[in-house]
C-alpha cells in the first residue's frame, strides 16, 4: 500500500505533492483581495463612488433589497436542489419585468436551444461538451445565430409585426421535433433528477450562495421598464421602428450606425411580441446566464465549484449591469464569441468538422453583433483547414453544406449592406479607405479612449475606469485584479489538459488586438470572459478541495466592491432609483423612478414620446435638436447630433432659417424637441423662429414640443 503511494507522489505535479500551494493560492487570493478592497473603499473609486451613494432614500432601498435577496439566496443554498435556484432567479424577473414579458423571453430562449439542437447532428451532439449543461449552452447560441439570419433577412420585409414574429417561433418550433425533446431532456435531467455534477456542487455552498445573490440583484439593477443611456439613442431605436414598421430601413442618411452591425436588436424577438422593453432586457439577462454556464463549466467541461464562483464574480459586475440595462451588445457578442472558442476546443479534441462549421457559424453571429467579432476569422479558417479531411467521411453532407453556407451569408450579410448603401462595408469605421459619402474621408475613432497604453493598464482600469469608459471610477469592481491573481493556477497545464487553452489564447488574442487600438473597457469584456472560462478549468484542478472560509472571503471582497461600485455607471438601475414598494405594485407605478433621482430629463422625453403616441394616427417624423433619444418616439427620429451626419455636415447652412424651413418641407417633419442638450447655436439661430412659427405642444423640465404646421 505504501509503496502504490509513493508511485503516485512521485507522478504528482510539483505543485501537489504536498498540498502546500493549492492552499498557499487560497491564501494568497483571499489576503490579495482583502488589501485591494481596501484600496478600492479608501482610495480614489470612493471619493467618487461616496457622492453616488449620498442619497439616504436611495441607499436606504438598496439595503433593503439587499437584505431581502441575501435572505431568499440563504434560504435557496441551504436546500441545494437546483429547483429553488430556478424559482428565484424566476420570481425576480416576474416581480421585475412581469408574467408576459418573462414568459415570452423564456419562450424565445426555449425556440432558440431547440432550433440549436435541430441542427447539430447526433454525433456532433455527444461531442460538443461534457457536460448537459455546457450543451444546452452551445445548442443555444447555435440556434441564435441561425434565428438571427432568419430575422435579418425578414428585415427588408413589411412583415415583422408581433403576429409574424409569434408566427415564425411557432414554425420554428415545429420544425425542430427532434430539438425540442432534446431541450426538454435536458431541463428534466438538469432540475428533476439532479444529475452528478449538480450534487457535487451542493456540497460547496459557498459559489452558489454568491452567484444566486448576484444574479438576482443583476436582475432586480437592470430589468426595469426604462431607456438608459445607448438604449434610447440607437440599441432601442431599430427595435422601434421595426415594430411601428415592421421592418428596418437601414436610412444612413438620418442615422450613421443604420447599417453597423446591430444584430442582436433583431434577436429580441420578445420584445415585438409582448411590446415592451421589459422582455429584451430579460432575453438579454437570459442570454447573460447562458453565457455564466459556459464559464461556469470551464469552457464546456463539468460544472465545478470554482468554476461556480468565477461566474459569480462576472454575474454582478457593475459594467455587466450596465449592459444590460442599457442593452448594450457586448452580452450577445461574448456568447457568441464564449460559444466559438468551445466548440473550437471540442472540434480540435474530436477532429470534428461538424464542431468547426458549427463553431464558424457562432463566430458568423460575432461577426454580425460587432466589427470585433472579425478576430475570430482566421483561428476559424485554421480548425477549418485541420479539419478539413474529415469532410470524406461524413454521409452528412448536405447539412454541414446548409450550415456552412448560413455561416458565411450571416457573417457577411450586414457588411454587404453597408457596402450596398453606403459604398463601404465597415461604416463609417476605416472610411479613410472607402470613402463613403455619408461619413467624412477619415477613419471613425473615438480619440477619448486612444493612446492609453501601459505598463499598469489593469490598475488603471481597475481604480481610474473612467478614464477608460463614460462611468465613474469604480465600474469593474476587482474582476480584473482576480483574473491576473488566478492565473497562478496555469501551472496546472500539462500535455493532458492543453487544449483547455484555447479559449485562453483566443482571449489573450483578443485583448491584444482590441487593445492595440483602443482601451475601452466595455470593448475588453469579451476577452475578459474568455479568460474567466479558461482559468475556472486549470482552477479546478489546482484547487481539489476549496477551503469555504477562504473562499467566503474572496467572494465577499468581490461582491462587496461590485455592489458598492454599481452606481459608477451613472445609469438608472432598479436596486437604488426604483422604490422597492413600487417593484411589487401591479400598477403602472411598479416602475416608476424615484423622486430623488436627477435625471429628469429623460422622463420628460418619455412624456413627450407618450403624448404623440396617444394624440396621432399617422406616425409622426420628429426632429430632434438636442439629446439624440430616439428610441422614445415611434416612428420616424431625426437626430441633429453626430449620430446624423447629413444634418452635422451642413449644420452652419441650416441654422439659417429659410434653409431650415425648406429642410422641414422636403423631411416632412411633423414635431420638433428642444431640451437642455440643444446646443446655444441652435438654440440661438432657430429657437426664435420655431417659438413665433410653430405652436408649442407640450412641456416639461426644459423639454419642449413644437407642432410643425403648413
Amino acid at each position: 500500500m505504501s509503496s502504490i503511494r509513493n508511485k503516485l507522489s512521485a507522478k504528482a505535479p510539483w505543485w501537489r505533492a504536498n498540498g502546500t500551494f493549492p492552499l498557499g493560492l487560497q491564501v494568497l487570493l483571499a489576503c490579495l483581495m482583502c488589501v485591494v478592497l481596501i484600496v478600492f473603499l479608501t482610495g480614489k473609486p470612493a471619493s467618487a463612488l461616496t457622492a453616488l451613494w449620498g442619497n439616504i432614500y436611495e441607499v436606504r432601498n438598496a439595503a433593503t433589497i439587499v437584505v431581502v435577496l441575501t435572505l431568499v439566496a440563504f434560504v435557496a443554498t441551504f436546500r441545494p436542489h437546483p429547483v429553488n435556484g430556478v424559482v428565484a432567479v424566476l420570481a425576480a424577473f416576474v416581480l421585475m419585468a412581469g408574467p408576459v414579458a418573462t414568459l415570452w423571453a423564456l419562450a424565445a430562449s426555449f425556440v432558440a436551444a431547440a432550433l440549436g439542437y435541430q441542427l447539430i447532428g447526433l454525433k456532433a451532439r455527444a461531442q460538443l461538451a461534457r457536460s448537459d449543461l455546457a450543451r444546452i449552452a452551445l445548442a443555444f447560441w447555435v440556434g441564435k445565430a441561425m434565428f438571427l439570419l432568419i430575422l435579418a433577412a425578414l428585415s427588408f420585409f413589411p412583415i415583422n409585426t408581433r403576429f409574424m414574429e409569434g408566427a415564425l417561433m411557432g414554425a420554428l418550433l415545429l420544425l425542430s421535433p427532434i430539438g425540442r425533446g432534446e431541450v426538454v431532456r435536458v431541463l428534466r435531467e438538469l432540475l428533476v433528477s439532479r444529475p452528478r455534477q449538480l450534487r457535487a456542487v451542493g456540497g460547496w455552498k459557498v459559489p452558489r450562495f454568491f452567484l444566486l445573490l448576484s444574479i438576482m440583484l443583476l436582475i432586480v439593477a437592470s430589468v426595469h421598464p426604462g431607456f438608459d443611456g445607448d438604449a434610447m439613442t440607437m440599441h432601442m431605436r431599430i427595435a422601434r421602428e421595426m415594430q411601428s414598421k415592421g421592418m428596418w430601413g437601414y436610412d444612413v442618411r438620418e442615422y450613421v450606425f443604420a447599417v453597423m452591425p446591430l444584430a442582436p436588436q433583431l434577436n429580441f424577438s420578445a420584445m415585438f411580441i409582448a411590446g415592451n422593453v421589459e422582455a429584451v432586457k430579460v432575453e438579454l439577462v437570459l442570454q447573460f446566464l447562458v453565457m455564466l454556464a459556459l464559464v461556469a463549466t470551464g469552457g464546456g467541461f463539468r460544472l465545478r465549484p470554482t468554476g461556480v464562483a468565477m461566474a459569480a464574480v462576472l454575474a454582478f459586475v457593475p459594467m455587466f449591469v450596465r449592459e444590460v440595462s442599457g442593452l448594450f451588445i457586448e452580452v450577445t457578442l461574448c456568447g457568441f464569441i464564449l460559444a466559438s472558442a468551445v466548440l473550437l476546443t471540442s472540434s480540435l479534441r474530436h477532429k470534428s468538422i461538424e464542431l468547426a462549421l458549427l463553431a464558424a457559424l457562432c463566430a458568423a453571429g460575432a461577426s454580425a453583433t460587432k466589427t470585433f467579432g472579425l478576430l475570430l476569422a482566421p483561428v476559424i479558417l485554421a480548425v477549418l483547414v485541420v479539419n478539413w479531411r474529415e469532410i470524406g467521411k461524413t454521409t452528412d453532407r448536405l447539412r454541414l453544406s446548409l450550415i456552412l453556407l448560413a455561416a458565411l451569408a450571416l457573417a457577411l450579410f450586414f457588411y454587404v449592406v453597408a457596402w450596398l448603401k453606403t459604398g463601404n462595408p465597415l461604416f463609417p469605421f476605416f472610411n479613410g479607405v472607402f470613402k463613403s459619402p455619408y461619413w467624412d474621408p477619415i477613419n471613425f475613432l473615438d480619440g477619448r479612449w486612444a493612446g492609453h497604453l501601459s505598463w499598469d493598464l489593469p490598475w488603471k482600469m481597475t481604480f481610474e475606469s473612467s478614464r477608460y469608459e463614460e462611468s465613474s471610477d469604480g465600474s469593474m469592481g476587482l474582476i480584473i485584479l482576480f483574473l491576473l491573481a488566478c492565473a497562478g493556477s496555469l501551472v496546472a497545464v500539462c500535455r493532458r489538459n492543453l487544449l483547455a487553452l484555447v479559449p485562453l489564447g483566443i482571449g489573450v488574442i483578443y485583448l491584444v488586438a482590441v487593445g492595440a487600438q483602443i482601451q475601452y473597457l466595455r470593448y475588453f469584456l469579451p476577452g475578459m470572459a474568455l479568460l474567466a472560462m479558461s482559468i475556472a478549468y486549470y482552477l479546478h484542478i489546482v484547487i481539489k478541495r476549496p477551503q469555504n472560509v477562504l473562499w467566503m472571503i474572496i467572494l465577499g471582497c468581490l461582491f462587496a466592491a461590485n455592489l458598492f461600485g454599481l452606481p459608477a455607471s451613472r445609469f438608472v438601475n432598479g436596486m437604488m432609483h426604483i422604490p422597492a414598494m413600487n417593484m411589487l405594485s401591479p400598477s403602472p407605478y411598479r416602475g416608476v423612478t424615484s423622486a430623488n433621482y436627477a435625471e429628469e430629463m429623460l422622463n420628460a422625453h418619455q412624456y413627450m414620446g407618450n403624448i404623440l403616441a396617444a394624440s396621432l394616427r399617422k406616425t409622426p417624423t420628429v426632429l430632434l435638436l438636442g439629446c439624440p433619444y430616439g428610441a422614445y418616439f415611434k416612428g420616424r427620429t431625426i437626430y441633429t447630433t453626430w449620430h446624423n451626419y447629413s444634418w452635422a455636415s451642413r449644420q452652419s447652412q441650416l441654422l439659417d432659417t429659410a434653409q431650415f424651413a425648406r429642410y422641414l418641407a422636403e423631411n416632412q417633419v411633423s414635431h420638433i424637441v428642444m431640451d437642455g442638450c440643444t446646443t446655444p447655436e441652435v438654440r440661438a439661430a432657430l429657437g426664435p423662429y420655431i417659438q413665433q412659427h410653430f405652436p408649442r405642444m407640450a412641456e416639461l423640465w426644459g423639454v419642449e414640443m413644437y407642432e410643425v404646421t403648413q
